[in-house]
């Protein structure tokens, strides 16, 4: 866990990267609820899932994360589907880490960068997502837009701040960690025009 920072800035680095050459920005492309998926649709992201793995070309593997990331909350199913996909993710989206990232670490880096964003490493501890409750989690909030369920674990995760905060009061990373996340809840709670 102590690497995943890295990792995951890797991958942000990666989706401004290529996000800037995206016809389709996340907040436009999913900012509606979840929908039934149609067939070929499955297929694409599936595809585009297996071009992830460092046996495709650098390209392909660079288009498919910008494809999965736009398509949003509808490739959240196939993604979670592949959470335990324990192929070498492509060089683009590895991180600096003792253990090489997987396609499944890719898959779960999809969905919680596009609710939860990028912390500081320090942070790590109230994120909201884990790779183990990501499915259940999204079952509990079916229905709300891509911006509501950032809202609703940003909110989540001031909370178990505050919560740790209130347990150690004078301890100073706590005191910065509910500042940090007080000061994200404001600015999603602002919309999507302020990200």
């Amino acid at each position: 866990m102590r690497y995943r920072h890295w990792r995951t800035l890797t991958l942000v680095v990666l989706s401004l990267a290529v996000g800037s050459a995206c016809n389709h920005p996340i907040d436009r492309a999913s900012s509606d609820p979840p929908s039934s998926t149609p067939a070929d649709a499955r297929h694409d992201y599936e595809r585009h899932i297996r071009r992830l793995s460092a046996k495709a070309r650098p390209a392909d593997s660079t288009a498919s994360w910008r494809a999965l990331k736009a398509a949003g909350t509808d490739a959240f199913p196939a993604l979670i589907a592949h959470f335990r996909d324990r192929a070498i993710a492509a060089e683009s989206l590895q991180g600096a880490t003792l253990n090489p990232s997987t396609v499944g670490d890719a898959c779960f880096d999809l969905i919680q960068m596009q609710i939860e964003g990028a912390w500081p490493k320090s942070l790590e501890d109230f994120h909201v997502l884990t790779p183990e409750n990501t499915r259940e989690w999204l079952a509990a909030h079916a229905g709300l837009t891509l911006d509501e369920m950032r809202r609703v674990a940003s909110e989540r995760a001031v909370a178990r701040a505050e919560a740790a905060l209130a347990a150690e009061p004078s301890k100073r990373s706590l005191q910065k960690a509910v500042a940090y996340l007080k000061e994200r809840n404001r600015e999603l709670a602002t919309g999507p025009e302020s990200r």
